[in-house]
């Protein structure tokens, strides 16, 4: 489902943009400090720039680069952005005009149409050289080709603020999201209003299969990391945290956030499952995690603790509830996950009140 706002693309207009214009739609598209509303500001600004009939603007979501997202796009002079991101939208890139010889060549491809116009392919990448994102341009303006230096040009300056954006949404040692960005996605998720179209997830209750489902938090703490650290030096202890990040990357879906909290304390949200599964996912992570042997170090184990998000709650009670989780995990012999809610049912804990306050502290 898409969310769909009227905008000026400027679609009529006789005349190509000459540089002043570029630059200005330059300034327009790296005044904006969200991801999102840089896709917006990016595919409008196209589209009204160069006259032509759709933008469209992927998220590179796996990394193999084989797997697409739509994200943002102008089509017939109306922005469009994708109002629910999970994995079943996604599309092969092989499906989309001009896109793995794009990514492969690293610039762009010109694709004749075989009644009339053509597509334009724009790769972008990330600072590590990895595909992230590509804009297809279909055009029926054959001066368009003589343009595409244009165009590149100001994709190489919203490539540029993607980077600076995405740096500063990174924690620097393991390249999970880091604690600000959880602060504003979470803000967004609570909140229940249209932000949520825009959180880098994409989160939205749905119905699979006729089942409820809904967006949970775990918060992932490694056991016993001070004694790591103490033995083995910081330097192992790093490295520990950096496999930890990457088994993360490789165990849980590709539109679930995750983030690095501090120390060894790991932050997942998990989208559109249901207690079932979000255990599963939890599960899986951990027995991935206790399976691996780490250089040097050998065999770790990390528990967990997992809550599911209401739309209205404060931040603070969403993690106060699955630190709650976590620390009876770790009170009952690590190495487990623990679902508070299904800790309350048991009768194992009480369930916390909406004024608790403070965390718990972890060891």
């Amino acid at each position: 489902m898409a969310r769909t706002h009227g905008i000026a693309t400027g679609r009529a207009r006789e005349t190509l943009p000459g540089p002043w214009e570029v630059l200005a739609a330059a300034a327009r598209i790296t005044k904006q400090l969200d991801r999102t509303r840089l896709d917006a500001e990016l595919v409008s600004n196209v589209a009204a720039l160069w006259a032509v009939d759709e933008v469209q603007l992927y998220q590179v979501v796996d990394g193999r680069a084989s797997m697409g997202r739509r994200v943002m796009a102008v089509i017939d002079g109306r922005l469009e952005q994708q109002a629910s991101l999970a994995a079943d939208n996604d599309e092969p890139l092989a499906d989309l005009v001009g896109a793995e010889r794009a990514i492969a060549r690293r610039a762009s491809i010109l694709t004749e149409r075989a009644r009339s116009g053509y597509t334009l392919t724009f790769p972008v990448h990330n600072q590590h050289g990895q595909p992230v994102r590509l804009l297809l341009l279909d055009s029926v303006c054959p001066e368009l080709r003589e343009h595409v230096q244009d165009v590149e040009a100001l994709l190489a300056l919203y490539q540029n603020h993607l980077n600076l954006i995405e740096d500063s949404e990174l924690d620097a040692l393991t390249g999970l999201r880091n604690r600000r960005t959880f602060d504003h996605l979470l803000t967004h998720l609570l909140a229940g209003e249209e932000t949520l179209a825009r959180s880098p997830a994409g989160f939205r209750r749905a119905s699979r299969e006729g089942a409820a489902t809904g967006n949970w938090l775990a918060v992932l703490d490694i056991d016993r990391f001070k004694s790591i650290n103490d033995r083995y030096g910081h330097l192992f202890g790093d490295e520990v945290l950096i496999l930890v990040a990457n088994l993360m990357h490789k165990s849980f879906r590709a539109h679930d956030p995750l983030f690095r909290f501090g120390g060894e304390e790991f932050v997942v949200v998990l989208c559109g499952v249901d207690r079932s599964g979000a255990e599963s996912a939890v599960e899986r992570f951990r027995g991935n995690l206790e399976s691996q042997v780490f250089p040097q170090v050998g065999q770790i184990t990390i528990s967990g603790g997992f809550t599911e998000i209401a739309e209205g709650e404060l931040a603070s009670e969403i993690l106060n509830r699955a630190d709650a989780a976590l620390y009876y995990a770790k009170q009952h012999g690590r190495n487990r996950t623990c679902c508070y809610e299904q800790l309350v049912d048991d009768g194992q804990i009480s369930p916390l009140g909406r004024s608790a306050a403070g965390g718990i502290e972890l060891f």
